[in-house]
């Protein structure tokens, strides 16, 4: 069953929600408390220029999900093609109470309509840091792998670039 969560791209306004989510995850993962994580993240993902996108997955405005990919533009290379974009899928997290509902699988399908549609030629992640759920969710939505817990998916060209 799905909860009703709104998935929606994270916004400069949106660094402390992201920031608190990242801390979780980092808990969730055994990392120890760092009374300046949460400014000193805010800061570095506001200056990053946007090769940093963030998703958040909400109820009732309140973040209980946030997924992550970093945009990299790789330089030409003779023979290959102009310009080649893609994504390294590096976050997908959603607070305990709230998995098996859904929404990671809401906050991919949101990654990959939005992948597309910035005109990235892949996506890739590493499924053994994502966590169990990720594996089929990749299956689901098209992805193979590429070798061991490593899965890409090729994403579509929009037919608006043409």
């Amino acid at each position: 069953m799905s909860a009703p969560a709104h998935i929606r791209r994270a916004r400069p306004h949106d660094a402390f929600a992201v920031a608190a989510m990242m801390l979780q995850l980092g808990r969730e993962r055994g990392a120890s408390p760092d009374p300046e994580f949460i400014d000193r993240f805010a800061d570095a993902w506001l200056r990053s220029s946007g090769s940093h996108a963030y998703w958040l997955a909400e109820i009732e405005k309140r973040p209980l999900g946030i997924a992550g990919v970093t945009l990299v533009e790789q330089l030409p290379v003779l023979g290959g093609p102009r310009r080649s974009r893609w994504g390294q899928v590096h976050t997908m997290f959603v607070t305990p109470t709230f998995r098996r509902c859904g929404i990671g699988g809401q906050m991919a399908r949101e990654v990959f309509a939005w992948s597309s549609a910035e005109g990235l030629t892949h996506l890739r992640g590493d499924l053994t840091e994502l966590g169990p759920a990720a594996p089929g969710i990749a299956r689901r939505l098209g992805g193979r792998p590429a070798h061991e817990g490593i899965f890409e998916s090729v994403l579509r060209v929009p037919a608006t670039l043409f």
